[in-house]
C-alpha cells in the first residue's frame, strides 16, 4: 500500500491513522517497528519542511533515515526511474519521496515493492494535509461541518490534498482567490463529490461562518503581476478579514510564509497553532510508517 494521492485513502482508512495518531498521544511507552526498518528519503529538491517530519517519526519508531539527495548524486528521472526504485525496493523497508512531477511519483511508486509516501509533489502534499486536518480535529474536537478557508496560493498541492482529504471527513472547503486564480479541476470536482467545496473571489463571503482561515503562499503567476499591491490588499489574511469569519476561528498558515504580504505579522503573532502543526506533522508520520507497516493492529 502507497500514499501517493489524497483519492488513495478512504474516509475509514483516514480515521484509522488518526485513531492511532490518538493512541500514540496516548500511550507513556516507547512504540516501535521491527529492529533497524529503513526509510530511504529521496527527493529532487532539499526542503526541511518536507522530509523533517518523516526523519525525525523513523528515527523516533526506532528506525534509520537515509537520504538520496537526487541533484547531490545526478540522479535524471527521465533516465533511470524505474530501475531506481526497483534498487531501494530491494535494500529499503519504506520510501518517502518528493519530485517535482506528480506522474513521476507515479511511475517510482507502480514499480516499487515497498510502501512509497508521497512528501511532495506539482500536485500534492498528503501527509503535510493529513497532520493540518488532524490538528483541527484537535482543536475542534471532531472535523465533520467544519468550515476550512483557504486563502492565498489555492492552486497548491496542500490545497489539492487537504481539499479531497477533508471533504471525505464531511469537512466544508472555502477557496478564496482573484478571478484568474483558478483551482485544481480534479480535485475540486473530486472533493465536491463528498462535501461542499466552493471558490470564492470575495474574501467576506468566503470567510463567512468560517471555523479555519489557513493563509498560503501566493503562487508564481501572482508574484509577478503587475496589481501585486492590491492582490496584497484584498487577499492577506490580517485583523480586518478576520471579523468576517466565526469569532473563535483557527488560524492557520504555511510554515514557510512570508511575513506582511499573504499574513500579517499581527496575525501570525496572535496564533500559536504553528507549533501544534509542526509536532503533528511528525505524530502523523509517525502514525502512517505504522499503518503502512501492518503493524497497526496493536493499537
Amino acid at each position: 500500500m502507497n500514499l501517493i494521492s489524497s483519492d488513495d485513502f478512504s474516509k475509514e482508512q483516514i480515521n484509522r491513522i488518526f485513531e492511532i495518531a490518538d493512541s500514540l498521544n496516548a500511550k507513556k511507552e516507547v512504540i516501535s517497528l521491527k529492529e533497524h526498518t529503513l526509510l530511504t528519503l529521496l527527493y529532487q529538491n532539499s526542503s526541511i519542511r518536507i522530509k523533517f517530519p518523516l526523519e525525525i517519526a523513523i528515527s523516533q519508531l526506532g528506525g534509520i533515515p537515509i537520504n538520496i539527495d537526487m541533484k547531490e548524486w545526478k540522479i535524471d528521472c527521465e533516465l533511470c526511474l524505474q530501475d531506481l526504485s526497483k534498487f531501494i525496493s530491494s535494500c529499503s523497508d519504506f520510501m518517502a519521496v518528493s519530485l517535482d512531477n506528480h506522474s513521476d511519483m507515479v511511475k517510482l511508486a507502480n514499480n516499487s515493492n515497498i510502501p512509497v509516501i508521497n512528501m511532495s509533489t506539482n500536485l500534492e502534499q498528503p501527509i503535510q494535509a493529513l497532520s493540518d486536518i488532524y490538528t483541527i480535529k484537535e482543536a475542534k474536537r471532531g472535523v465533520k461541518g467544519i468550515k476550512t478557508a483557504f486563502v492565498g496560493g489555492i492552486n497548491s498541492g496542500i490545497v489539492n490534498s487537504f481539499m479531497l482529504f477533508g471533504a471525505k471527513l464531511g469537512m466544508e472547503i472555502a477557496l478564496v482567490g482573484a478571478k484568474n486564480q483558478i483551482p485544481n479541476s480534479f480535485y475540486f470536482n473530486k472533493a465536491r463529490e463528498f462535501s461542499k467545496v466552493d471558490k470564492y473571489e470575495d474574501i467576506e463571503e468566503g470567510f463567512s461562518d468560517s471555523d479555519v482561515l489557513y493563509a498560503l503562499p501566493f503562487d508564481s503567476a501572482a508574484n509577478n503581476n503587475s496589481n501585486w499591491d492590491k492582490i496584497i490588499s484584498d487577499y492577506q489574511l490580517n485583523n480586518n478579514h478576520l471579523k468576517y469569519a466565526n469569532k473563535n476561528a483557527l488560524i492557520m498558515r504555511s510554515i514557510l510564509i512570508r511575513r506582511n504580504e499573504e499574513i500579517s505579522d499581527e496575525v501570525i503573532e496572535s496564533s500559536n497553532i504553528i507549533e501544534q502543526q509542526i509536532k503533528n506533522s511528525i505524530l502523523i508520520g509517525k502514525a502512517l510508517l505504522i499503518y503502512l507497516s501492518g503493524t497497526s493492529e496493536i493499537f
